[in-house]
């Protein structure tokens, strides 16, 4: 009763709904869009009949209406993964530039129903035409002989790309963003330039994948120990990130200037993230030694990602240290109590956690452990040195307003510059001091993984990340002062 209470709530009793719905499906705009659907719909079945030559052949008529079938899926990718994306991504940012996003922050609804109201009221349209076109793609399926298997594998994976592609572009739209920035002509030829090729791939992606769905249909891969069909297996970890999202979502709604996750959320996040990678890599580590380290590679992502969603701001150290001065705690050491709360003890705790992954994972590749160990404090020593130049504009960007351009900068050459000063001096050893490089000297198995090797790039991160531990030392303190003065 409670769970059908609640269904009701988020969508029968939602007048967030209820408003998209009168603007999303007035006539006046709905006919632009089913005459557009109708249009393509026609272009596909007049084409595909224009091809077909033969008429009384069935074995012809099961590959014209196979045919049909992935076309309309690519269709129907088209209305759900783009369309709908693309409405989900743009509802907030319409709120602000019509200047009702106050109106929409006070309206007396929960964030559920919020986020229910944009994701499904947003796209009434896009879901409407995307109903009639699954009807469309189980019909095709059936006269193209299609497996009920495949169909069914299908559908899984459209309705959790569909979650995640919508839940992602609304998390990411900036709730909190009051004024649009906008970007000049040469910062879009630019990022045209080195993103453009990047992004028409993307584009493809979903295409390239319909195409290669009608193989995939018993194709099982290793998951721990399970054989798991493949097209269910990348559906049920979209799901697994789309629940990420939604909660991301409520968080934003809920509390908007808060950063996306709480401690307590990176922590489990990162596990499970671990624990899902873990799974996909599981069968390779003992007959294949180079995917220990493909798996500290992909494991490490949201080690460097998540405290950018977690940060402390200057203002949240201040108003800490003051809670801490008011309460009960004042025996408490103050830079102690301060240090526990900064964005470094976070990030210790999620390379904690990576740790643990990485070195169970170099155990069951059968690699040295000191090595392993070794080389695991050097790819920690990488992430050590961002972490700084994160915290450093977190205390120093409101005294210097531009001082993010300037460490974003040090961070790309701290990344890029041994690669580019390998390839111009022809010193093999130089891109070691790189993340990307030194990871592709762990994985070729031809190099030398020794201690003594690896030794000078520990070093040099770890004499990089001198200076700006100072700083930010000598920033903490400051913050303490400054509070005690208040």
């Amino acid at each position: 009763m409670k769970l059908a209470s609640a269904a009701k709530n988020l969508f029968l009793h939602n007048a967030m709904l209820r408003r998209y719905r009168c603007s999303v499906l007035r006539p006046s705009q709905l006919w632009i869009y089913v005459t557009i659907y109708v249009a393509v719909a026609i272009l596909i079945l007049f084409v595909n009949h224009s091809i077909r030559q033969a008429k009384d052949n069935p074995i012809i008529y099961e590959k014209y209406y196979n045919t049909l079938y992935y076309q309309f899926l690519a269709l129907q990718t088209l209305l759900l993964l783009f369309w709908a994306t693309f409405n989900s991504r743009s509802a907030v940012r319409q709120e602000v530039s019509d200047k009702t996003y106050d109106f929409f922050r006070l309206l007396p609804f929960s964030a559920m129903q919020k986020t229910v109201g944009i994701l499904v009221g947003k796209n009434l349209a896009a879901l409407l035409l995307a109903c009639f076109t699954f009807i469309l793609i189980l019909l095709f399926g059936i006269l193209g002989k299609v497996s009920a298997s495949l169909q069914l594998q299908v559908i899984l994976l459209m309705l959790t790309a569909t979650l995640f592609t919508n839940s992602a572009a609304l998390l990411s739209s900036g709730a909190g963003l009051r004024k649009q920035a906008r970007m000049s002509v040469a910062a879009w030829i630019l990022m045209f330039m080195f993103l453009g090729p990047l992004f028409v791939q993307l584009l493809f992606l979903p295409f390239f994948a319909i195409s290669q769905i009608r193989k995939a249909d018993l194709v099982t891969v290793p998951f721990y120990r399970l054989d798991i069909l493949i097209l269910v297996l990348v559906g049920l970890i979209l799901l697994y990130f789309s629940i990420w999202c939604i909660l991301g979502i409520l968080r934003k709604f809920t509390y908007e200037n808060e950063p996306l996750f709480t401690r307590i959320g990176a922590f489990i996040f990162l596990v499970g993230y671990e624990v899902v990678v873990l799974g996909l890599f599981y069968a390779h580590f003992a007959r294949f030694q180079p995917s220990v380290y493909a798996f500290w590679l992909a494991s490490l992502v949201p080690v460097v990602f998540v405290p950018l969603a977690s940060v402390k701001t200057f203002d949240n150290y201040l108003e800490h240290c003051g809670l801490i001065r008011g309460s009960s705690a004042n025996h408490k050491s103050m830079p102690l109590v301060l240090f526990t709360y900064s964005n470094l003890t976070l990030a210790f705790v999620l390379f904690a956690v990576w740790t643990g992954f990485a070195f169970a994972t170099s155990r069951m590749g059968m690699l040295s452990p000191g090595q392993s160990l070794f080389d695991i404090a050097v790819v920690l020593s990488f992430c050590l040195f961002l972490l700084l130049l994160l915290e450093l504009n977190v205390l120093y960007g409101p005294v210097f307003g531009k001082l993010g351009l300037l460490l974003a900068f040090i961070a790309i050459l701290h990344l890029f510059l041994p690669i580019i000063l390998w390839a111009t001096i022809d010193n093999t050893s130089l891109y070691y001091y790189c993340l990307f490089g030194f990871f592709a000297h762990l994985f070729n198995p031809l190099h030398v993984k020794t201690i003594a090797a690896h030794s000078p790039v520990l070093v040099v991160n770890l004499l990089l990340c001198i200076v700006p531990l100072l700083l930010v030392s000598k920033r903490y303190l400051y913050i303490l002062r400054l509070r005690k003065g208040m």
